[in-house]
């Protein structure tokens, strides 16, 4: 048994495979945002999954990686508030450059409110 806490994402909790993130921009629900775009979509399993895509205009390797990492952190700490069966695709915008963490989950946060009924 491992004693150290693991915080990453199950494999089974990523979208990993190149035509799902292809039918998630095809038939997904667009939620737009000043520096996200937030895509959803109904799968065939019984858990939420996230994606994250981080375009080259963002800026190099390093901050792109630093980008998805928050994105997958923000879908580990808020997992309760993703709606269960369902794909969930962030798509960073190059207007994100210099903005810190803390606003980018605000606005996750707002962007998730609003996909969600009322």
């Amino acid at each position: 048994m491992n004693k150290y806490q693991t915080f990453g994402l199950d494999r089974s909790e990523r979208l990993c495979e190149a035509k799902d993130f292809l039918r998630l921009k095809r038939s997904g629900k667009r939620t737009f945002g000043k520096t996200l775009t937030y895509v959803t979509c109904p799968n065939d399993f019984k858990h939420p999954r996230v994606g994250c895509i981080v375009s080259r205009k963002t800026g190099n390797a390093v901050v792109r990686n630093k980008w998805k990492r928050v994105m997958r952190e923000f879908f580990r700490a808020h997992k309760p508030l993703f709606s269960t069966s369902t794909d969930h695709l962030w798509i960073v915008k190059a207007s994100t450059v210099g903005k810190p963490p803390v606003t980018i989950f605000q606005e996750m946060k707002t962007l998730l409110g609003k996909e969600r009924p009322a």
